[in-house]
């Protein structure tokens, strides 16, 4: 490991923009820019740095840490690099009394500081960031505008849109990664139509207004005020953040959050049964295998799904509202920063899902980020969001503190990326897992915070501290069931063995036979005596029944239990499944008119009131 680049880390204060080295020896390498910066930004890579300044915005390139150029434009309010770092793009604060005339959204070339493309961008916000969309191999530049997303050829010179995508009403869209790009769009409600999210294949766009746009996939739903993408490494799906500001449960005064995950190549989605209410973070592993999600109120619930939507590992419950992968995706961080403690959970994750916990530590924080390595983390309480105790950590994966630096005043620190192959995937040392001597202290500040109501003090206080706790939980979650290790019941009578589907059946089929047996001959005239009484009275004491008896006696039971109307009960499963047709009839006509439902449909959904009826008149409420 000794021939790898060493790590760097920027830290951009009120005096100035400073560099340090390390791990595993961190030390200040001195100064890059002197005086307060407003922003750094790096290109994919980490070969190339912007630093913006009031006046300027000075590219940097990171092996010498050398200013190369200075571009000549201030008043920036966003900054970032292509895919590829062959272009920058800048956005500065629109002018509202030039108008359109004022070119404040800007494209330039990195090797030669040459400004290819400028317009106007009306809005300018961290939502709508970035204005400029581009597909991994740089071949189009997207840009929205009303009803309309523009794509733009850079050869050409970005001189006018090659191809377009019309859709009214669009709010939103990202162009996901891989060689197949794919354009993932947002249409909002209007006029009583659900808001619908579209994916449509970069190579299949129109190029004339004849042709029509080809879609892959899509979703409908209603009450949603916004969405955000987060696609995964390869492009083969992408999760949808929906949010609304009101929510109508009434249960939350944030409004209300929906995750839903769709393929990318064909017609799949689905909602990801996550926790209720908001959701914090959604992390993609770097590799594009699985998903991590916190949701719920607090303490919320941490769950791990593959890229089929499937969960896999539950995290369990805790003061968590943060995931972070490693570069590698071995190593999770979930954390709670903010108004939660600033516990940290270290997770090792295998290749089959299931996650082994490291160790905990407590470090409030504001950010946190993985090192390139993947060993480390860095760690930061920075201005604005906190005037006091204003530093940088870092630690190893399993909870060591390396290093502590402090300043006066600490707006950013961040790692300077590197190239996603420069540093190996490594499994944990032996001896680290579960082993950190941070992990005991946590749980001692943990236990010794937390708040006793007057009514409990005096008493056991490790119970009442337990019983009375908004952060903290005693799920510690674990592998997740199977659909069939789910559905699969205990046995009836300790000690006795599963009885499958086909068993059950039998056994109703020889209890059917016996009940028809007895009933004919209670007609005949015969005058026996009931089945419990014979048993009792045929024998001077009572016995205690064999395993076998006592489990077909249990399944007589139910099946006498039931038995008497077990045609009724056929009916109305059969009725309620054409209820269920109905209702995926309704959401069609919903999403794509009435004119896409064949006759013998239609007539399907005109018969719903006559199946409701019968449904209530056999006793069921439909």
């Amino acid at each position: 490991m000794a021939d790898l680049p060493p790590m760097k880390i920027i830290c951009r204060s009120s005096d100035a923009t400073n560099i340090f080295t390390g791990p595993p020896a961190v030390g200040r390498a001195g100064e890059l820019l002197s005086g307060s910066s407003a922003m750094v930004a790096f290109s994919n890579d980490g070969v190339w740095m912007c630093a913006v300044g009031r006046e300027t915005a000075d590219l940097v390139t990171t092996h010498t840490m050398q200013q190369v150029r200075s571009l000549p434009i201030g008043d920036i309010l966003h900054v970032g690099f292509s895919p590829k770092a062959t272009y920058l793009i800048t956005c500065q604060r629109p002018m509202k009394s030039v108008g359109v005339s004022n070119k404040n959204l800007q494209v330039w070339e990195v090797a030669t500081g040459k400004l290819c493309w400028e317009f106007h961008q009306r809005q300018v916000s961290e939502e709508s960031w970035p204005a400029i969309h581009w597909d991994e191999n740089e071949g189009y530049a997207f840009h929205m505008v009303k009803n309309t997303i523009h794509a733009y050829d850079p050869v050409q010179g970005f001189r006018g849109a090659v191809c377009k995508l019309p859709l009214p009403g669009v709010a939103g869209f990202t162009i996901s990664p891989g060689a197949k790009a794919k354009i993932a769009a947002y249409v909002a409600e209007s006029k009583g139509q659900p808001a619908t999210i579209g994916i449509f294949p970069v190579s299949d766009l129109p190029r004339d207004q004849t042709t029509e746009p080809k879609m892959t996939n899509r979703k409908s739903m209603y009450r949603v005020s916004g969405v955000t993408f987060i696609w995964n490494s390869t492009g083969s799906a992408v999760l949808c953040n929906s949010y609304s500001d009101v929510d109508v449960s009434n249960q939350s005064y944030y409004g209300e959050q929906h995750l839903y995950f769709m393929d990318g190549n064909a017609e799949e989605a689905a909602l990801v049964p996550v926790e209720k209410g908001p959701i914090h973070d959604i992390q993609w592993s770097p590799k594009g295998d699985f998903f991590a999600v916190v949701a719920g109120f607090m303490p919320a619930k941490t769950m791990l799904f593959n890229a089929k939507c499937k969960p896999i590992f539950d995290l369990g419950n805790g003061p968590h509202n943060m995931i972070r992968w490693n570069p590698q995706g071995r190593f999770l961080c979930v954390a709670g920063f903010g108004n939660l403690p600033g516990d940290i959970v270290f997770w090792d994750k295998k290749n089959n899902g299931s996650c082994r916990r490291i160790t905990t530590v407590r470090c409030p924080s504001v950010t946190m980020e993985w090192s390139p390595c993947g060993r480390h983390i860095l760690t930061a309480i920075t201005a604005p969001r906190l005037r006091v105790d204003n530093a940088f950590k870092v630690y190893t994966y399993y909870g060591e503190l390396v290093h502590h630096e402090t300043f006066k005043e600490l707006y950013e620190a961040q790692w300077v990326p590197a190239p996603a192959d420069q540093y190996p995937d490594r499994p944990p040392s032996p001896g680290r897992v579960g082993g950190s001597v941070n992990s005991a202290p946590a749980a001692q500040e943990a236990q010794a915070s937390a708040y006793v109501p007057p009514h409990l003090r005096g008493r056991s206080t490790r119970s009442s501290a337990a019983q009375f706790s908004l952060g903290h939980s005693t799920d510690q979650g674990g592998r997740v069931k199977s659909e069939q290790q789910q559905q699969r019941k205990e046995p009836d009578v300790p000690g006795a063995s599963f009885v499958g589907k086909a068993a059950t059946k039998n056994a109703k089929r020889r209890a059917k036979k016996a009940s028809q047996k007895q009933g004919d001959g209670n007609d005949n005239g015969e005058q026996g005596a009931p089945a419990n009484q014979q048993g009792t009275e045929g024998s001077g004491h009572n016995r205690s029944p064999s395993v076998k008896q006592v489990t077909e006696g249990v399944a007589e039971v139910n099946v006498a239990a039931g038995g008497g109307s077990e045609e009724a009960q056929k009916k109305i499963r059969n009725l309620k499944k054409k209820l269920r047709q109905i209702d995926t009839l309704k959401e069609k006509m919903a999403t794509s008119g009435k004119d896409s439902l064949a006759k013998e449909q239609l007539e399907k959904l005109a018969g719903e009131v006559s199946i409701r009826q019968e449904l209530r008149a056999l006793g069921d409420s439909g």
